[in-house]
């Protein structure tokens, strides 16, 4: 069996933090996501959705600040057509996060499903998927930091797998692993494409500078493989597919429904033109004009249509699903110890179908808080202390007594000098690693570094722990007689290669060989 069904197994059935781990939903290239259960007093109850870096990728800094980057990124869009981050954790040297559980299936098994059966989506239906989606992503694209700046955030990953479409009718844009920003811990190597290639820009396929329009170019290439049910960039192989994206060259979709609609088809063509400047400025503009051409079909409550198509196409899905949920109920109210098998023919219920094998549960440790915005604390959990009330550790926490001393080690990102007070203490070494009395009075930490906003936070000094804090630029202000910047059409953003020395291509590669440059990074747990 292959180690990524091992570790898969390993989760399942046991606790990661306060939550107990159910069937695996999905797998991607760096995580995988599984069902999970946070239970309270009262019969409080939230399902939700843990995305679990792999194993093997956790010694791996370039993975570990991806999957940083993404939960803090994640966790500060608030959006109805956005899956929404509750917090990032740590077991036992195992990052994850907790996400929103989406109770239904991406887009790309939607339209899959639907030509098996020789059905087509609702032009109607797939056009009011795709405005919602749209409204989601200007969300994240006017996303601003606590002082009002423009992160400039970009998905980068746009496509049918992206999209999520509940049983009951939502629509949200998932998977931020990829997406770009400012103030982003890792950065994208020379040389290096991130995303699908069959649903990229122009632009950023060719390495030019790019804005969130690409992410509108990588929408409509989705909605139009949608409505179509073919897709529409499809090559012979990976650089065939990129000479047909750089081309930009869109069939008319009559040559495969010769009834297709007019504004449908105008509105394609829009978001798929290759030059940026002459697509919708925004995605909020995309998504009024397919909610205009919904509205003008005068068809009725599209989410009562798609719950409908839903229920058609995944009734056997959605009863493996719920069964699933009630299972992490019965273990939950049973109880898990040390040992138990979980059943073992228990399949990924969203993506790839492969069987878990049993595992013994993973023992729990504390949990690091709620991620919040850049710029603040991501705690690590360093030297983590057993709960004493977890029934597994409770006789040795009974017979050992805690330490009056706790240590707390603190680094930042980027590695740049800094000036670190803890407790009112100068601490010149990196980490700063500095001894305090066990307390539940929280003590002040600041770091100072030029160049770099203050970053001020505070941390109860009640276990051994490590916490790694991003550090946000100071934005500059304009100098009086100064010129202003290019517009952002222009503006090369900070990760990408410089035009001199881009090569007059890009060079595709496997997925497995993205340090190496001219790779991909496709981390989408959902496909």
């Amino acid at each position: 069996m292959s180690p990524v069904k091992r570790t898969a197994a390993r989760f399942v059935g046991s606790q990661m933090g306060k939550y107990l781990v159910g069937a695996r939903l999905a797998a991607g290239g760096t995580a995988s996501v599984y069902l999970a259960r946070l239970s309270g007093p009262h019969n409080f109850e939230r399902l939700v959705a843990l995305k679990i870096i792999h194993e093997h990728l956790s010694e791996e800094q370039e993975f570990v600040d991806m999957f940083l980057d993404e939960a803090n990124l994640a966790s500060r869009l608030s959006h109805p057509n956005i899956v929404h981050v509750y917090e990032l954790a740590q077991e036992e040297g195992t990052l994850f996060m907790a996400m929103e559980y989406l109770h239904g299936q991406p887009l790309s098994q939607l339209y899959k499903r639907a030509n098996e059966r020789g059905v087509k989506v609702p032009h109607d239906v797939g056009a009011w998927s795709g405005a919602g989606a749209a409204h989601g992503l200007h969300h994240a694209h006017e996303l601003r930091d606590d002082m009002g700046t423009p992160l400039g955030l970009v998905h980068r990953d746009v496509s049918p797998q992206n999209i999520f479409i509940t049983y009951d009718g939502q629509v949200k844009v998932v998977d931020f692993g990829i997406a770009r920003a400012e103030g982003r811990i890792a950065k994208t190597a020379v040389g290096q494409i991130k995303g699908k290639f069959s649903y990229m820009a122009p632009e950023q396929a060719l390495g030019h500078a790019y804005d969130h329009r690409s992410d509108l170019f990588a929408l409509g290439a989705t909605l139009y493989e949608v409505a179509v049910g073919a897709r529409l960039f499809k090559g012979e192989d990976e650089i065939d597919t990129l000479r047909r994206v750089v081309a930009a060259d869109v069939p008319d979709p009559r040559i495969a429904i010769p009834d297709f609609p007019d504004e449908l088809d105008k509105a394609f063509r829009r978001a798929l033109v290759a030059d940026p400047d002459k697509r919708y400025a925004t995605a909020e503009e995309m998504g009024r004009e397919l909610d205009e051409f919904v509205e003008a079909t005068g068809a009725r409550d599209q989410r009562e249509r798609i719950v409908a198509l839903m229920g058609d196409l995944f009734g056997d899905e959605r009863v493996k699903q719920e069964a699933a949920v009630q299972e992490l109920r019965r273990q939950a109210s049973e109880g898990t110890s040390e040992g138990q098998e979980v059943a073992a023919e228990q399949p990924t219920l969203v993506g790839t179908e492969s069987p878990l094998t049993p595992r013994r549960k993973v023992s729990p440790t504390a949990v690091i808080g709620g991620v919040v915005g850049l710029g603040a604390i991501i705690g690590i959990l360093g030297y983590s202390l057993k709960s004493g009330n977890d029934s597994n550790t409770a006789p040795v926490a009974a017979a050992t007594a805690p330490k009056s001393t706790v240590v707390l080690d603190v680094t930042w990102k980027p590695d740049v000098p800094a000036n670190v007070q803890v407790d009112g203490r100068t601490i010149t070494e990196r980490p700063a690693t500095i001894t305090l009395k066990r307390s539940g009075v929280p003590v002040e930490v600041k770091i100072t570094a030029e160049g770099y906003e203050s970053a001020d936070l505070r941390l109860l000094p009640n276990r051994d722990q490590s916490v790694v804090i991003p550090l946000t630029l100071v934005h500059q202000q304009p100098v009086a007689g100064a010129q202003p910047d290019p517009a952002p059409t222009t503006k090369k953003p900070p990760d990408e290669t410089p035009k001199s020395s881009r090569p007059s291509a890009p060079r595709p590669a496997t997925k497995k060989k993205v340090k190496q440059g001219g790779g991909v990074i496709d981390d989408n747990p959902f496909d």
